[in-house]
């Protein structure tokens, strides 16, 4: 329980972070494979697309973090 309210505050923080990196229809799927698991009963599935959800959300805020540095560069050179 106490990992869920981690959990549950952290997405929103990254979803405003990586906002413009992430593919909204990607992070619905997990959404939904979540949902469908938990209808299930099946806590092991629910945990796994969770995971994969964090996981692409990671990879994601790395890429939107890369992007800033690439455009603070690019300011600087001008």
């Amino acid at each position: 329980y106490v990992m869920f309210s981690v959990i549950e505050a952290l997405v929103p923080v990254m979803n405003m972070i990586v906002v413009h990196a992430r593919d909204r229809g990607a992070v619905i799927a997990f959404h939904k494979r979540i949902r469908d698991a938990l209808a299930k009963r099946a806590p092991n599935k629910a945990r796994a697309a969770l995971d994969e959800l964090l996981d692409y959300l990671e990879i994601k805020y790395a890429e939107a973090v890369d992007a800033r540095a690439q455009r603070v560069v690019a300011a600087r050179d001008e």
